[in-house]
């Protein structure tokens, strides 16, 4: 499969598909409740993209993201369905934050 170009693709279908991929890693490590949020890089040819997870009950630490291994996490790819290309995404652990007592931040980088 080749790169996806995300030239003409807006960040509302972006966070989408991202959303649909982390989806199923999400269900493999008991993160319930999660919102993605795009961010175009400087040179407009990558993306940011920050995975805020809500710690409801079950759902894994800010510390335990860090310190265990969790099901798929490290990469997620995403396509569309009517494309023969895909992008995929490496976690950036060190641009991760805390929000609040519960609630942090994943971060992904395209590669």
């Amino acid at each position: 499969m080749s790169k996806m170009n995300i030239e003409k693709i807006s960040d509302e279908e972006l966070q989408d598909l991202f959303a649909n991929s982390f989806e199923k890693v999400s269900n493999l490590n008991n993160i319930s409740e999660f919102e993605c949020k795009c961010i175009r890089t400087v040179d407009g040819d990558g993306l940011v993209m920050e995975v805020m997870v809500s710690g409801l009950a079950g759902t894994p630490s800010y510390e335990s993201i860090h310190t265990e291994i969790f099901e798929d996490l490290e990469k997620i790819s995403i396509s569309r369905e009517d494309s023969e290309s895909k992008l995929d995404f490496k976690r950036l652990p060190e641009s991760d934050c805390v929000l609040n007592t519960n609630d942090y931040v994943i971060a992904y980088k395209s590669i």
